[in-house]
């Protein structure tokens, strides 16, 4: 894989998907008007023949596909891969008793062109693919139905009616609607729905981190955050001691904080929207973050001894959601220069 599609280890909190056959859309799923479904015509994204075409018919009239679901009161997730095939209009809605909100697509510009309430993103893919990404407000507690809608324009309102060719349509796959405030990996399913565990890699480094060390972390956050997330764990067998975390709260924030073993305390905190990190610290002096080519000094920490690193899930806040590309660890702290490099150069 060529160094600038390499993304690494994708790190993700526990999440699942509650749409059923997301990939089968003739088996749980059904027709509201007049559109036609036909299963297996073209290649998914993941390489299989397993991509169904949702085909409209030439007459006016509403043309979607959707489920029902069971919610709670909070926002959601709604995704789902499309290709054209014709036909270049797709919005995201619901029921009017979960939401008035939508998000309107236009796959030949791959562009978010209305919504109202909800909020749209677009990631474009090989062979002319698109995943469509929508997170809600919050929503109501009811069981009702979530959907994909052919519409008219890039500007139809919410569940306006659509005319085809009677051959035009787009491609659909991979289906996803999930409790939290962003769009995660895709999650397929068939009869049930499925639960991704969180993603956490664990290293011992007994021996290796004891009076000194550095770090540096390469990452790629897929969406924003608006909860705390935390990027490295290190701790002395069961007692976590520093943290190294992104995105405190809805404020853009690189943030390093510790346990003294009474209370949580906050070391560094810098607003800033880049991932790419490196810290260095040696036994009772101050510890140092490195971002985008400047030093920041923390605070005077007290002598500790690391024997486990955690990337992603653990205690205190929420796991990660984002890749790590690199991560490199030192025994005897490098230098401010090339720490540096490292946090402006990955």
């Amino acid at each position: 894989i060529s160094e600038n599609t390499l993304k690494g280890f994708l790190c993700e909190w526990a999440r699942t998907n509650l749409f059923l056959q997301s990939e089968d859309f003739l088996t749980t799923w059904w027709l509201v008007g007049i559109g036609a479904v036909t299963t297996n015509q073209t290649t998914a994204p993941n390489g299989t023949m397993t991509a169904d075409l949702f085909t409209l018919w030439a007459t006016l009239w509403s043309q979607w596909v959707t489920q029902s679901v069971t919610t709670t009161a909070a926002v959601y997730a709604q995704s789902i891969y499309v290709k054209s095939n014709g036909h270049n209009f797709v919005q995201c809605n619901a029921d009017g008793g979960i939401s008035l909100g939508y998000v309107n697509f236009d796959l030949s510009t791959g562009t978010v062109t209305t919504q109202s309430l909800w909020t749209g993103s677009i990631e474009s893919l090989p062979n002319g693919w698109y995943r469509l990404r929508v997170v809600t407000n919050t929503i109501s507690a009811t069981t009702a139905n979530v959907s994909f809608a052919a519409v008219p324009s890039p500007t139809a309102t919410r569940g306006q009616t659509a005319a085809g060719t009677g051959t035009s349509g787009f491609y659909i796959w991979g289906a996803q609607f999930e409790l939290w405030p962003n769009v995660s990996s895709y999650i397929p399913t068939t009869t049930t729905t499925v639960t991704r565990n969180i993603d956490v890699l664990t290293y011992d480094v007994r021996n290796v981190i004891a009076n000194q060390w550095a770090f540096s972390a390469v990452s790629t956050m897929n969406d924003n955050e608006i909860f705390d997330r935390r990027a490295l764990n290190l701790s002395s067998f069961t007692i976590n001691r520093l943290h190294v975390q992104l995105r405190t709260l809805w404020i853009p924030n690189v943030g390093i904080v510790y346990w003294d073993g009474v209370t949580v305390r906050s070391v560094i905190g810098v607003a800033a929207w880049t991932n790419n990190i490196a810290v260095s610290w040696k036994n009772w002096v101050w510890l140092n973050l490195y971002m985008n080519n400047i030093k920041y000094i923390g605070a005077f920490v007290p002598s500790l001894s690391f024997t486990i690193i955690d990337v992603g899930g653990g205690v205190l806040w929420y796991p990660i959601f984002w890749c790590i590309k690199n991560l490199r660890i030192w025994k005897t702290p490098p230098t401010d220069t090339e720490l540096l490099f490292l946090s402006n150069n990955p």
